[in-house]
């Protein structure tokens, strides 16, 4: 079983990241879980000078200044929560939200993909994407604006039986249940010549993907969640993006290697196209889980 006991919700005031916080304010009404929402106060000066020393002087008024903006962000949802903090950081805002989660020991990250930079920033070494690589827990980019929830009816776990499939498909069946959503597990096979001549590629499909697709079963740990297995040929974001669109599906979960597979994702793994293509939100998991970014050295996050 799923336990989150922790979510964290950062936002930099726009009327985008402010639907993450209401997505995260139902994820912890559903869990029980506390809310964090944090907001990064930006550090433009990290390398001292001048201009540095003024925007330290002025440190106890600017973090003043968004405490007083996070008491009176706007929209109700999140009010009837009985565990709920709000936090200030200054410096950059992917290392302090990075820095935040595992200090606090977060188990589920909810952002969006649109801040107040637009679409524009949501590339190669954007705030959103260098999280869902780093973050040691699950992140869940959200695609809303304003006062929508993003409370998922169908979700979508792309899987190709590795074990960082079987943690998303964790995560998927827990929040099928908890939501009374519909579950659909999609296996991309490629095309591709096999290993002898003697088999075809009918029967090869069958040993590596239609049996282990037909094996995963929820039942015995989700009872009450209704199951769809889908086996499609063709390359696996393209595959995933169509189903989403077919079915309207409202999540998809998707795994990452962590570690490593770190060089795949930078250069454009699946769990990053997907993210960055999907028109729904996506839940980004990690396996190894809470190991991956407790096990990077500060050097290499102070380079984000």
């Amino acid at each position: 079983m799923i336990q989150l006991k922790r979510i964290l919700a950062p936002t930099d005031f726009s009327e985008r990241s402010i639907s993450s916080i209401v997505t995260a304010s139902d994820f912890a009404s559903q869990f029980d879980a506390e809310l964090q929402i944090l907001h990064v106060v930006y550090n433009p000066y990290p390398y001292g000078g001048g201009a540095y020393e003024a925007v330290v002087d002025s440190r106890p008024q600017l973090k003043a200044a968004a405490r007083k903006q996070l008491e009176n962000l706007p929209g109700p949802p999140w009010e009837g929560l009985l565990n709920i903090s709000r936090h200030v950081r200054f410096g950059h805002a992917t290392v302090e939200i990075l820095a935040h989660s595992m200090r606090h020991d977060i188990d589920l990250i909810v952002q969006n993909t649109h801040g107040r930079t637009g679409l524009s920033r949501f590339l190669i070494g954007s705030v959103a994407e260098n999280v869902v690589r780093k973050a040691a827990c699950p992140v869940l980019t959200v695609r809303g604006t304003g006062n929508e929830s993003a409370v998922p009816k169908k979700i979508l776990v792309a899987t190709d039986f590795g074990m960082h499939s079987e943690n998303a498909l964790r995560y998927a069946a827990e929040f099928a249940e908890r939501f009374g959503a519909e579950l659909h597990v999609l296996h991309a096979a490629t095309e591709h010549i096999t290993a002898s001549p003697a088999i075809s590629f009918h029967d090869d499909l069958d040993v590596r993907a239609r049996r282990p697709l037909e094996a995963l079963c929820i039942a015995k740990s989700h009872p009450t969640v209704t199951l769809h297995k889908e086996l499609r040929i063709g390359p696996a974001v393209g595959t995933i993006l169509d189903y989403v669109k077919e079915f309207e599906i409202d999540l998809v979960v998707v795994g990452s290697h962590g570690r490593n597979a770190l060089v795949q994702v930078l250069i454009g793994g699946v769990a990053e196209r997907v993210v960055r293509h999907a028109p729904c939100s996506v839940l980004t998991v990690h396996h190894p889980e809470h190991e991956f970014v407790k096990s990077l050295a500060n050097a290499e996050l102070a380079c984000l």
